[in-house]
């Protein structure tokens, strides 16, 4: 479809918009000369719904039918975009579903618009850098990246594809996944956060809401890209007092709260919020008002994993709404009993998810990738890199690790006693 078919087919579907349904059929018969304009038409009709009188005006950020929605967006035209309904919002972004009108298919995708101020010429310079980076990062992990530009009040839009799941936690407690489950899924998000590491893209937005899990079973990392599109200024105004909005404060790393650059080890520091609430169900911090002054002395104190399972915590969900998780609510979320769940989280996901969480930046992982050695060496019963020395920590790990030939080797040796036991007895006799 080319730009002047596709202008065409635009203001062809916003008149017919305007009719009744039942005097549609006739207005197409009369403007569509070629059966392909007729179809294209019928085909944008169907998407939008049979909902006359409403009209979606030709710029972005305006609307004809003000009272049809709060937001002035829905219903609009970004470039060759239809925004249908809004997604909701992620930290600076607000995140749309939208319609692809130059798809011959209308293929759905979401449309993020970044911030509520033209940002800065050098500021969109960069952006418009890391997005050449993005459209060539592919990756099973990652959602797709599609398309970007700016809107006619100069604001950034990111283009990705839509992905049809449920956020991480949701997915996990949902299917009752065990530890180990939620273990492989979190190591998919690390492959795929450290490759966007590997092309010097960080995501400084990790929450739980940042990954979707599709009916495959398949997690995908959102809203990569978007953290960098940030001034000085903008970063410590929306990722401090935005984030305490929308109930993300506990993934801020210290250094992105004193308004720091962005780095590849908050993402780390992220990773290890999201690991915590993964094996726990808590936060690790402990709030009660949500204010920035409770929040700071709040991140030194977080509490073991192996031990913050069986206790009750108030806590605010993804919709904002008050809970009260419980080991009795934990209990119901997995295929596994809290003891047994203790033990497998004692030792060294204790040592690892703390790490990952350390306020200094010197102390935590220097990469995703460590983080992800470590956990894999959890699930294969070795010793972790990072814990040197402790002989009988190790032939602890390599017990567990060959646990027939350890049993079959006690049971030979016992043999082995008793014969000579009862050898010796009889010699002496």
């Amino acid at each position: 479809m080319t730009t002047d078919n596709w202008q065409q087919f635009k203001q062809l579907f916003q008149a017919a918009l305007e009719l009744p349904l039942e005097e549609r059929s006739a207005y197409l018969d009369r403007v569509c000369t070629e059966p392909s304009a007729r179809a294209e038409v019928e085909a944008l009709l169907l998407c939008y719904g049979d909902q006359p009188g409403k009209v979606a005006s030709r710029n972005a950020g305006t609307n004809a039918d003000a009272g049809s929605s709060s937001d002035p967006l829905i219903e609009t035209f970004i470039d060759h975009y239809q925004i249908i309904q809004k997604l909701g919002e992620f930290g600076p972004a607000i995140r749309y579903l939208a319609l692809r009108l130059d798809d011959p298919g209308l293929k759905q995708v979401v449309l993020e618009v970044v911030g509520t101020q033209t940002p800065a010429n050098d500021l969109l310079r960069s952006f418009q850098r890391e997005c050449r980076v993005l459209r060539n990062l592919r990756h099973p992990n990652l959602a797709s990246f599609l398309d970007s530009g700016a809107t006619r009040d100069g604001l950034p839009y990111l283009v990705t594809e839509y992905i049809e799941g449920v956020p991480v936690e949701q997915y996990c407690d949902s299917n009752k996944l065990s530890t180990r489950d939620r273990t492989k899924l979190f190591l998919d998000i690390c492959d795929a956060l450290q490759y966007a590491h590997q092309h010097f893209i960080p995501h400084a937005c990790i929450n739980s809401n940042a990954v979707l899990v599709t009916k495959e079973g398949i997690p995908k990392l959102l809203n990569l890209g978007i953290g960098n599109l940030l001034t000085e200024e903008a970063r410590v105004r929306n990722r401090i007092t935005e984030s305490l909005q929308w109930k993300d404060w506990e993934y801020l790393a210290p250094e992105q709260m004193r308004g720091e650059p962005i780095t590849t080890t908050g993402d780390v520091y992220a990773l290890g919020v999201l690991l915590y609430r993964l094996l726990t169900g808590h936060s690790p911090y402990r709030m009660t008002d949500g204010t920035r002054d409770e929040l700071v002395p709040a991140i030194f104190e977080a509490v073991r994993p192996s031990k913050v399972i069986f206790q009750s915590a108030d806590h605010t969900d993804a919709d904002g709404k008050k809970i009260t998780v419980n080991p009795a609510l934990l209990s119901g979320c997995r295929n596994e009993n809290l003891r047994a769940t203790s033990r497998s989280l004692k030792g060294d996901f204790d040592r690892i998810v703390l790490r990952a969480i350390q306020k200094n930046s010197l102390e935590r992982y220097a990469s995703v990738t460590q983080l992800a050695e470590d956990i894999q060496c959890c699930l294969n019963l070795r010793p972790i890199p990072s814990r040197k020395g402790a002989f009988i920590y190790r032939c602890g790990k390599f017990i567990r690790r060959h646990m027939p030939f350890t049993i079959a080797a006690c049971l030979v040796l016992a043999v082995l006693a008793t014969y000579l036991i009862m050898f010796t007895s009889a010699l002496r006799r």
